[in-house]
Formats: structure tokens, C-alpha cells, sequence
């Protein structure tokens, strides 16, 4: 289809600008990160004939995931814009925003992980039946740190993320590996989750892998895609209980359940504490052995 008189390249270079120097970094980075096309919507044989036209903007996944709530209103602060900058153009009139996600080749997603054993031992350790990446902010690192070691006792191997503000290259290649061979995709929603410069890009990597995702709702309401997934509304700091629900949710997957339920099986031949005794009991639906202590419901 036509794009009539209009030259893209220079209506979104022109655009990115406007918005840098009003200070919207939102609009910003949707515009220098999009690849943009238009094209003619409609026609009106009014006045001598107005064509009328649409902008499309691609955007990578994972920015899309993180605009996905505010898409509407990031439309149409940019068509008002363009109303605004090309006013001349009288019969023909660009006055129409489409922002969408950048479609993934069904080729490239099945491409191999080009991640050695090696790789996979550094990030996972040698346990690795089922792979868990918990995604965070850095001011809650304390709370995902003692979340892996608690999953650690239901075998299960967990990845804290960005353990720094800023990722060195190498680290930003360390979480790149972990969240192309992750099984589940663990999101703590704390107030600061979306202050961090990653957490929405972790999202979108689980998005496009499909994996198994779980929100945890702490100060923090679930946004664009992540809100259609697996949802836990309760406090970060009481790990002990939030690993204990997260294994509940993952052996109630069919693909997961069987592999799980016979490793915490596994796991009470060498149990960790009573505590995590009786979780497992109470996940796998086992009773307790005969003469010993009942666990609390």
C-alpha cells in the first residue's frame, strides 16, 4: 500500500526529537527502537479527495510487554504530535498510531541454546531438574537471594538476577544464558520492580520462550503481558511461605509434575528441616509417616 507524500525515516527521527527535548523518555525509546512503516488506511472524496494514512511502529517484544498497559495512551500522544508536525499536508493526512511487537521467527525461537555444559553447571550448579529465574529490582536482592536458597531445598536450581545496578557486559551475557535455558520465570512485584532498567526486558524474554510464569504481587499491580500469568499476592520478606506456594504451583503443571513431586520425593531422604518435611508432605499429598509429629495444615 502507498505511504502518499510522506518520509518516514524523517517523520520519527523528527518525532524522537521532539520528545527528547520535552523531556518523555517513554516516547523516546519507543520511537528510536521501532521500525516504522506507513501506509494508506482510508479515503474521502470530499474537497477533491483526502487520503488519509497510518503510522505503524514495531518494537521489540520486551518493550512492548512493558508499554502493553499504556498503549493506547502512548497512540495517541504521538498522533497528536504528528497532527501538530504536519500540518500542510491537507489532502493527504498521516492521523492514525499502530504500535505492535516486532513478530519473533517461529526459526530463531527454535534455534539451539548456544550455551556449553559448562555454561549450564557456572549458572545452575549441578541440580539442574528444574531451572527457576527469579526476576527483581536490586533493592529486593535480599529477598530473592533467600528464595533461592529456600527453593535450593526443594531441588530446585534458582538464578538471582542483575546482582548489580548496572551489569558489566559479561554479566548481562551471564543473564542472557540464564534466561535462554530457564524452565520458570519467577517476577517479584515490589513497589521498585519497574525502576530497574532489566526486569521489563526479563519479561520479555519469558514471553517469547513461553515458559512457565509466575507473578508475586507485593506493592506492585501485574502490567501488559505478565498480568495473564500465574499470580501469588503476599509479602516478599515471608520467603518461607512463598517458596513453599511457588513448588505448589509448579507441580500442579502437567509438564512438571511428575519430574517435581518424584524429586521432593527424593529430597526426604535427606530433608533440610521439619518445616520443609512438611511442605513437601503437604505438596505431594503423602501422609505423614505413622507415630510422627502431623504437620499443621
Amino acid at each position: 500500500m502507498t505511504k502518499g507524500p510522506f518520509n518516514v525515516q524523517l517523520i520519527v527521527f523528527t518525532l524522537t526529537q521532539l520528545f527528547h527535548h520535552q523531556n518523555n523518555p517513554d516516547l523516546e525509546n519507543i520511537l528510536s527502537q521501532s521500525t516504522s512503516r506507513i501506509e494508506e488506511s482510508g479515503y474521502d472524496n470530499w474537497n477533491g479527495g483526502t487520503y488519509f494514512y497510518t503510522l505503524y511502529l514495531e518494537v521489540p517484544v520486551e518493550l512492548f510487554a512493558s508499554i502493553e498497559s499504556n498503549l493506547t495512551k502512548h497512540e495517541k500522544a504521538i498522533e497528536s504530535k504528528l497532527q501538530l508536525a504536519l500540518r500542510e499536508n491537507l489532502n493527504h493526512i498521516l492521523n492514525d498510531v499502530v504500535i505492535q511487537p516486532i513478530l519473533a521467527e517461529i526459526s530463531s525461537l527454535n534455534k539451539p541454546i548456544s550455551s556449553s555444559n559448562k555454561d549450564l553447571e557456572r549458572i545452575w550448579g549441578k541440580n539442574q531438574i528444574l531451572k527457576l529465574f527469579i526476576s527483581h529490582q536490586h533493592l529486593d536482592k535480599i529477598f530473592a537471594t533467600q528464595l533461592k536458597s529456600l527453593l535450593a531445598k526443594y531441588g530446585i536450581a534458582a538464578f538471582v538476577a542483575h546482582q548489580d545496578i548496572e551489569p558489566t557486559f559479561e554479566w548481562q551475557k551471564e543473564i542472557k544464558r540464564a534466561l535462554n535455558t530457564m524452565d520458570v520465570f519467577v517476577a517479584l512485584l515490589s513497589p521498585n520492580f519497574r525502576t530497574s532498567n532489566w526486569t521489563d526486558q526479563e519479561i520479555g524474554y519469558a514471553v517469547a520462550r513461553n515458559v512457565l510464569m509466575i507473578h508475586v504481587r507485593d506493592g506492585q499491580d501485574p502490567y501488559g503481558f505478565i498480568n495473564e500469568t500465574q499470580s501469588l499476592s503476599m509479602d516478599i520478606s515471608n520467603v518461607d511461605e512463598l517458596a513453599e506456594k511457588i513448588v505448589d504451583i509448579i507441580c500442579k503443571n502437567p509438564y512438571f509434575e511428575n519430574k517435581m513431586k518424584k524429586k521432593l520425593l527424593d529430597v526426604l531422604k535427606n530433608p533440610y528441616g521439619y518445616r520443609i518435611v512438611c511442605s513437601i508432605l503437604r505438596i505431594t499429598s503423602v501422609p505423614s509417616l505413622k507415630g510422627s509429629k502431623r504437620c499443621n495444615a
